[in-house]
């Protein structure tokens, strides 16, 4: 698959996160990973209609300064979410906020390749190893996602790991905001491990 120009040169280097998962693994995203597959998850209705972000501006070089302005925030990132078996790219996790002033963490999720076989579980999958993850970190004692009130999938997945919601209505875009906090996951982390810690754990 073809990748933007210069694109060794444009995305900016950091220290890479790799978290590995029972089917699934988050990386910090690489060159060899932005390719026209990757701006086709994108350009596809059935996957962009939940995601914020300006629709008209999708270029190999919108991506990377996207990727550049995440990783210019202290802790930010995007991961490609890969499979563990051939690494195959599905989806893109990214690291909004890592916060020691607020203990708060962000995240966004996009499963972008619908038709591999992993597809139907890599969303949970890739959610639960991100919030696993963020709550490594010993000031973090929320988390928070966003779900659009459409995304009934989404909203349910959050609701049983046991985010609550922000407000009782959505913002204006349509969006319900959740939090989830550190003592709820610690209480809750072990009923979900065979869905996404690695076989020997």
């Amino acid at each position: 698959m073809n990748i933007g120009p210069n694109l060794e040169s444009l995305v900016r280097s950091i220290a890479p996160i790799r978290i590995l998962g029972r089917n699934l693994n988050l990386e910090s995203i690489s060159n060899h990973q932005i390719t026209d597959q990757y701006l086709g998850w994108l350009r596809n209705k059935e996957v962009n209609k939940f995601l914020e972000f300006d629709k008209d501006q999708i270029t190999f070089e919108a991506v990377v300064s996207y990727i550049n302005s995440l990783r210019s925030r202290e802790n930010c990132d995007l991961l490609a979410v890969t499979s563990n078996d051939d690494g195959r790219h599905i989806g893109n996790i990214s690291i909004t906020e890592l916060s020691k002033e607020t203990g708060h963490a962000t995240y966004g999720i996009m499963i972008g390749e619908k038709s591999d076989p992993l597809a139907n579980i890599a969303g949970s999958e890739a959610t639960l190893l991100i919030i696993d993850y963020l709550f490594s970190f010993d000031f973090i004692s929320q988390i928070h996602e966003g779900a659009h009130i459409e995304n009934k999938r989404a909203s349910s997945l959050l609701r049983k790991i046991g985010f609550l919601p922000l407000s009782d209505a959505p913002d204006d875009q349509d969006i319900q905001r959740y939090f989830l906090t550190k003592t709820e996951w610690l209480e809750r982390s072990t009923r979900f491990s065979s869905m996404f810690r690695p076989n020997n754990h």
